[in-house]
């Protein structure tokens, strides 16, 4: 017979190997089985016997049971750098996102940097987990995943370290990186013709030559509407340091405190962060690393499904071309976009009614509830100077490698013809939407 002690020893034994069962389905889960055989070293002082073959059983159980829900169908990664005039906007997507909230096949995370002089009560940077929340309002209700205090969203490092996490923390089958702010997309402050549009000197000199076509009275409309544009987005460049159509350098900082940082290039730019770091901006250069290092960590054929831009004057060949090898669709806006954004609650209630859809099928969602939701407001508005004129696309990147190189061919025949249409090219390119 067994003594007391021996019974004892075996009912801790079985307890302890109770316990080692739960800590390895918990790491297991935790882990998603990199490396179960790594894991199991851990109980390596398990007692032989029928306590390691009830671990090992239950092991094999867990491994079953985290592989069934370690990916979702897909994450959304919202990079909303709202640390600006645009913050009031970011806590109103914030909440359409909330009426929808994520699901057992679709994650929302979003990172959200607030502005302490446009919304005071949400001033701070952190990390949520989107969840469901009928009520609209000017707050977010969606639990705080992580605290992050005052954050660069305008720095490269800041970017990639919340796309690493949330690739990291939500795994999916299909990604979804969105760039939420202001945008500048890539535009040339000095025309083709060595003209600087912001020039009084230069516009005169364009009015005379303009007296030289043979449709003056067009021509000058369009004029007088293009040196518009170009005067206003000056002041945009001058209020962030910086020339917003290409100029690759920005005046000296006044003191040492006064950060200006616009990236690795300074030709296209967007989330623009007014914070405590001074005036800062991603590029698309910037971009482009960071979701190339993104991409190397995800299983082999994966690839980001969408890169969107819910920000202004981002859909052109030179983002997208540039961004054409680190995601299948790019969806953003030739032109500016109204203060709302996007339309989330309507493009999320589909993409959770069928989260199988592939990213053109969410990318044409986008678009197409972007078009109804403006369509509906101007129907709405008497004013006809208040009513949005907006554009949305959805672009299949796999095209942008042979966009680019026929757009070389462009460039190539208009060099050659230049001396002989040099004013036809000029005016072609004004009255082209930029």
């Amino acid at each position: 017979m067994e003594s007391a002690s021996s019974k004892k020893n075996k009912s801790t034994q079985r307890a302890r190997t109770a316990l080692n069962i739960l800590n390895l389905l918990h790491i297991l889960n935790l882990l998603q089985i990199l490396d179960l055989l790594e894991v199991l070293k851990r109980f390596k002082d398990v007692e032989a016997g029928m306590g390691r073959r009830l671990l090992l059983l239950m092991a094999c159980f867990a491994l079953l049971f985290a592989n069934s829900v370690q990916a979702k169908e897909w994450t959304l990664l919202v990079y909303i750098a709202a640390d600006n005039d645009l913050a009031p906007f970011g806590l109103i997507d914030i909440n359409e996102m909330e009426m929808i909230g994520s699901t057992d096949k679709v994650d929302i995370v979003v990172q959200f940097d607030g502005s302490k002089k446009y919304s005071p009560s949400a001033s701070g940077s952190a990390r949520f987990h989107i969840q469901k929340d009928p009520t609209m309002s000017m707050k977010i209700t969606s639990p705080i995943v992580e605290e992050l205090g005052e954050v660069n969203m305008g720095k490269k490092k800041t970017f990639k370290k919340f796309v690493k996490w949330g690739v990291k923390n939500y795994p999916a089958k299909k990604y979804a990186v969105i760039l939420w702010n202001h945008g500048n997309g890539w535009y040339e402050d000095v025309d083709s013709t060595g003209l600087d549009f912001t020039s009084p000197h230069d516009v005169q000199g364009i009015m005379d030559a303009v007296e030289q076509m043979d449709t003056k009275a067009d021509a000058k409309l369009v004029l007088n509407e293009e040196i518009k544009r170009r005067r206003v987005a000056s002041e945009v460049g001058q209020k962030y340091h910086v020339r917003p159509f290409g100029g690759s350098s920005a005046p000296a900082p006044e003191k040492e405190d006064d950060v200006v940082d616009f990236g690795e290039d300074t030709d296209d730019a967007v989330c623009y962060d007014d914070g405590l770091f001074g005036k800062s901006a991603l590029s698309t250069t910037d971009i482009r690393k960071v979701l190339e290092d993104v991409k190397s960590d995800l299983p082999s054929g994966q690839t980001i499904e969408i890169v969107g831009f819910d920000a202004c004057l981002m859909a052109m060949v030179e983002v997208f071309h540039e961004l054409r090898n680190v995601a299948n669709y790019g969806v953003a806006s030739q032109k500016t976009e109204p203060g709302d954004g996007w339309a989330y609650e309507r493009f999320l209630a589909p993409l959770v009614a069928n989260p199988k859809m592939d990213g053109k099928e969410l990318g044409q969602h986008i678009v197409s509830t972007y078009t109804a939701h403006y369509r509906e407001q101007n129907e709405k508005e008497i004013n006809p100077f208040r009513r949005s004129n907006t554009t949305l696309c959805c672009v299949d990147m796999s095209q942008m490698e042979l966009l680019g190189k026929s757009c070389d061919l462009l460039a190539k025949y208009l060099t050659i013809i230049m001396p002989q249409k040099r004013w036809d090219i000029w005016s072609a390119t004004m009255v082209s939407q930029h």
